[in-house]
This record gives C-alpha cells, structure tokens and sequence, in this order.
C-alpha cells in the first residue's frame, strides 16, 4: 500500500517544478515558471484559522480524494489502486449504505453529487463514473482528456481539477468544458488544485501535499482566502507523508464546513475564524 501511494507522490512531483513556501506553520505550494512569490507582488488575501466544532469518525483506511455530504449521508472516493471505492455512509455512526470498488486499474479520485446523480473521477485512466443518487448504481461512464483530481459543482457545471493551475467547468450532459479557469494566488499560478467544494458561490480547494485549503473567486480565478489547517493535519498525518489534508464537504441545510484527510480518523466540523494580520510569504 505504500509502495503505491510513494509511487504516486514521485510521479505527481516529477510532473511539476515547485517550491514550498512556508509560513505561519503552515506549508503552501506555489508554483509559476521559474519564479517565486515576493511580498512585493502580493495582494491582500485573507487569512483563516479553524476551530474544530464537532468530531466525527473516519475509517483511517481511507485513501480520501473526494468527499461530499448530502441529507446526513457522506459520500466519499477513496484512491489506491486495488483500494478505491465509491462509498456513501452514514456521518454520525460510519453505517455504510453503499461501497463499490472499483477494477484495479483505475485509481479514485474526485467526486460530487449534481442534481440526481454521482459523478466520480478517476488519476490517469480519463476515465469518470456516474452513478444514480437514488439506487446507487453505476448507471454510465464520462471521459475528459486530461488527469482527473477533484471535481465538484456549482449547480449547473461539474467543476474539475488536474493537478495544475486550472479548473474545467464541463457540461455535466456532454462533460465538453464551458469555461477553464486560472487561479491566481497574489498575481501566480497556483498549481497543486485537488480536491474542491463550491460553497456559497466560492470554490474551495485542497491544495496538495500542504496543510492550506484556499478559497478561489469563480468570476476571475483569484484567491481570495486562505485557510490554516496545519494543527488538525499535524494530528492526523503521523508518519506517513501521505496522509494529507483532502477532504471538503459542506452542509448547506446547516452551514457546516466539513474537513478531513487521507487516513485520517476523523471528519472535522470547523468554525472559520478570520485572522486581522496578513500573513507575510518568506
């Protein structure tokens, strides 16, 4: 299991040059060219801190690449060749409602849930599933021409990532993209976009191997917030520098921002409290 998950992480990291900029115990990958951010090019981003509301359990054998929450059920895509299912269960007590594994061939990735049903993509196979919300079953298969990491939605598009700067809003019909956006963070591309969850007419993004989950303007690609998780993923990811943060989902019923990672044991309720200092970027 690690083997592959080492595997995957090498593969990930020779696809981009990047560099790891620290700051305020928390580590976020920017990456653009061969330039890095200067406090002289940033714009104002605010800054958050998360205080934990709520505990939930989470089976810390999931390899978590998308997580969703709809009516007290979460549903979840767990990655790992021979390890991914498509899973929905219960967010109080874990009773699973369904699990589908997927072949081995194919390594989950992102997932959302649009209108009445699932869609849920997969690494490098370009190949996604669409499963029916109702009965649960797999009812069909999309394809995209790039790698597949997060997905979610805005109501009317699926919204995906790749790993890069960009984000792919598809017609959830024909999955052709409509618009392809470009996040910026302080006048950069911002690559490493994994997991995503559009919440009150803002996209969320885990931003991979990193501690940060950023908050991303649809209008115009610019990161607009910043959240500071580094406590809850120093608690969780032990030894296993695969076990990072990724996982966002959000009750809207109830305004609850929910976060986990990869084996991570618990999904988090957390209160986002803004902090009045900008953080300075070394």
């Amino acid at each position: 299991m690690y083997q592959l998950a080492a595997q995957l992480r090498l593969a990930k990291l020779k696809r981009w040059v990047f560099f790891l900029v620290v700051g305020c115990g928390c580590s976020l990958i920017y990456s653009v060219g061969a330039e890095t951010l200067s406090p002289k090019q940033a714009s104002p981003v605010i800054q958050y801190s998360a205080k934990v509301i709520q505990t939930f359990p989470h089976n810390a054998n999931y390899f978590t690449q998308g997580l969703e929450y709809k009516d007290g059920l979460i549903y979840e895509s767990t990655g790992l060749h021979g390890e991914s299912k498509f899973i929905v269960y219960n967010l109080e007590n874990q009773k699973i409602v369904k699990k589908i594994d997927l072949a081995y061939r194919f390594f989950g990735e992102g997932l959302t849930v649009l209108d009445d049903k699932i869609y849920q993509l997969t690494y490098r196979a370009q190949t996604g599933f669409i499963y029916d919300k109702s009965s649960l079953k797999q009812i069909g298969k999309f394809t995209y021409k790039t790698q597949g990491w997060g997905l979610s939605n805005d109501g009317r598009h699926l919204i995906m990532s790749d790993g890069s700067y960009k984000l792919y809003f598809l017609d959830p019909a024909s999955f052709v993209p409509k618009k392809v956006l470009s996040v910026k963070y302080k006048g950069q591309y911002l690559k490493m976009l994994n997991e995503l969850e559009y919440i009150n007419g803002f996209i969320y993004a885990n931003v991979w191997m990193t501690k940060v989950i950023v908050q991303i303007d649809p209008a115009n690609g610019e990161v607009v917030g910043e959240i500071n998780l580094a406590e809850l993923a120093e608690q969780n990811q032990g030894n296993s520098p695969d076990n990072v943060l990724n996982g966002i989902a959000w009750d809207a019923d109830n305004e609850r921002l929910l976060i986990t990672g990869k084996r991570w044991r618990f999904i988090y309720h957390v209160e986002l409290i803004e902090n009045k200092a900008e953080r300075v970027i070394n």
